[in-house]
């Protein structure tokens, strides 16, 4: 009796272990469901199929097996289908393409149950295509077999299959659309074919465990959020046939450490590199036109950017709050650079602005309190508002003949800078444009203004002089506090000759209680191409032309040496004081401290 139980059990299991893996053919589409029994249905892990399967067959698949572990269909014939019974759960007659693995194939959309028993598939030999959300949310899938007849992944093909940990991608796949392996965290290594020409949006959006990323030498676009937030990437090289590189790309890759862009791609996209934290350093090429809004933002290792010469407008926001940011390098084409575009960047200490950029936004160099040295190009026509707040240790800056305005707030507590020189091309001072510029000694107004903000040199406490060079007062009736916390009994007011009796009448100039006329026919010239720099006590002038009559003069118009150039570059010595330079028709203040 004994025996006979004993073997019956052994019976049953083996029959038990044989129902867990079958091989089965499929002589007729659409027939799966009849082929095995309602045992077999409800115990197979293991199926291999042969024959032809369509779309209603992956119902089958998807719906009624629960226990399906490992799927071989290389050898079915998948043919089209025409009707309602397919996978889609759609009413109406639904096309299904020959050789179109059938969209949600194993995610039904119905209910939003996915196929998560499935571990390892084997796809059909001659299918081209893999359609949209076949395997979404398959979270147990670990390998998939790709045929080398693929040449299309369908829009969220693959997404959510976290624990997918590598796929190969068939080398005649030319589209990977959008959303392709979105989330897969599981993916630590992907190599992107020569024959792929698109990375659709988010394709490997949140991949989070992808280190390495190969892309192929056919792709011409890598779309909008492709590799968003994959913050395990260390390293990527942008082939030369990349043209175009989309919006939010490399967002949030926490972990890259080095990029190589290609000399096709024409723009840098809106926050494709934001929060890229480990990023050292970044060279545009030429070929790149626009930098868009926040492309850099908060890159906070980046120390290096080199911007090519090609980049015609850097948006708002770039380079904002990159804090190791120490060297840039604008190239030369570059005609606007948009608000707080180097804001937040404490560790920058020199920039040159080129000749090329007309406009310089708002907030530009907010914050950047190591900042020292700016060249500011001649063609530069504002000064956008808090341009260079709180740049504490900048200590001069050449305000260029080409600029008309000067925004609020725009060298507000830029505590070091000592003299400034505003060219008579200036017509308006924003509210606080200079307030807390407590080491202003020297203070140029030229004719030119004719508007003066409130509180535009609120608490500049050092100010020893200001040269007013209009013959009648700035009307700053309408203003708030202009020079509120200047010490009005010892800084000098200097007005043009004729006109004390106006200013000692004046609102708030009238405040000054020693009020000094002096000349000024010798009014500065615009003439851009020649260069004067002033450093320690020394004058240098270049750009003017060997055999040029060079002469000195002081503000109230005395000369005090004239000599002729010998060199390219002038060096003249000069004792501490305010002059005034003449080359032919040219003229130009300078300040010798």
């Amino acid at each position: 009796m004994r025996k006979t139980i004993t073997l019956f059990l052994g019976l049953f299991l083996f029959l038990t272990v044989q129902a867990q893996s079958k091989t089965v053919n499929s002589a007729t589409p659409g027939t799966l469901s009849t082929i095995l029994t309602a045992d077999e249905l409800n115990t197979i892990t293991n199926l291999t199929i042969t024959g032809t399967i369509d779309a209603r067959d992956f119902v089958t698949l998807r719906d009624n097996l629960p226990l399906l572990e490992v799927l071989d269909i290389s050898n079915i014939t998948l043919t089209a289908y025409i009707g309602i019974d397919g996978t889609s759960n759609i009413l109406n007659d639904t096309i299904y393409s020959e050789n179109e693995l059938p969209r949600y194939s194993f995610y039904n959309n119905k209910n939003q149950k996915a196929k998560t028993s499935l571990k390892t598939i084997f796809l059909p030999n001659s299918i081209t295509s893999i359609g949209n959300y076949s395997f979404r949310l398959c979270s147990g899938l670990k390998s998939v077999s790709m045929p080398n007849s693929l040449n299309s992944i369908g829009n969220n093909a693959f997404a959510n299959c976290t624990g997918l940990a590598s796929v190969t991608i068939p080398e005649k796949v030319t589209l990977i659309k959008q959303y392709a392996f979105y989330y897969c965290t599981g993916l630590t290594s992907i190599i992107i074919p020569d024959s792929v020409a698109s990375i659709g949006i988010s394709a490997f959006e949140s991949c989070t465990g992808l280190a390495d990323v190969t892309v192929g030498k056919s792709v011409t676009l890598i779309d909008r959020s492709a590799f968003y937030n994959c913050s395990g990437l260390i390293g990527i090289i942008i082939p030369n046939t990349v043209k175009t590189m989309g919006d939010f790309v490399f967002y949030n890759c926490s972990k890259l450490a080095s990029i190589t862009i290609g000399n096709s791609v024409t723009r840098i996209g809106l926050s494709a590199f934001c929060n890229c934290i480990s990023l050292l350093s970044v060279t545009i090429p030429n070929s790149v036109s626009t930098i868009n809004s926040s492309a850099f933002y908060n890159c906070s290792a980046l120390t290096t950017a080199m911007i090519g010469n090609g980049v015609t407008s850097i948006s708002d926001n770039a380079f904002r709050g990159c804090i190791s940011l120490t060297d840039v390098t604008i190239g030369n084409a570059v005609t606007s650079i948009g608000d707080a575009t180097f804001a937040e960047c404490p560790s920058l200490t020199n920039i040159t602005i080129p000749n090329s950029v007309v406009s310089l936004g708002n907030n530009i160099f907010y914050l950047c309190d190591k900042l020292t040295n700016v060249s500011i190009g001649n063609a530069v026509t504002s000064i956008g508002n808090l341009a260079f707040f709180h740049c504490t240790i900048l200590t001069n800056i050449n305000i260029p003949n080409s600029v008309t305005r000067i925004g609020n707030d725009a060298f507000n507590s830029c505590t070091l800078l000592k003299n400034v020189i505003i060219p008579n091309t200036v017509t308006s001072l924003g509210n606080s444009a200079f307030y807390y510029c407590n080491s202003f000694t020297s203070l140029t107004i030229p004719q030119s203004i004719t508007s003066i903000g409130n509180n535009a040199f609120d608490a500049c406490f050092k100010l020893s002089s200001i040269y007013a060079y209009s013959p009648n007062p700035i009307d700053l009736s309408a203003a708030y506090q202009i020079f509120a916390n200047v010490n009005k009994t010892t800084c000098i007011l200097y007005v043009p000759t004729g006109s004390k009796t106006l200013y000692q009448t004046a609102s708030q100039w009238k405040d000054f209680q020693n009020i000094i006329e002096f000349t000024t026919s010798l009014q500065p010239i615009n003439q851009t191409n020649i260069k004067i720099t002033v450093e320690s006590g020394k004058l240098s002038i270049s750009n003017v032309g060997i055999g040029r009559k060079v002469q000195i003069y002081t503000v109230s118009g005395v000369k005090v040496k004239e000599q002729s150039l010998e060199s390219e570059q002038t060096d003249i010595l000069l004792p501490t004081g305010v002059y005034v330079l003449r080359v032919g028709n040219y003229s130009e203040k300078v300040i010798i401290k």
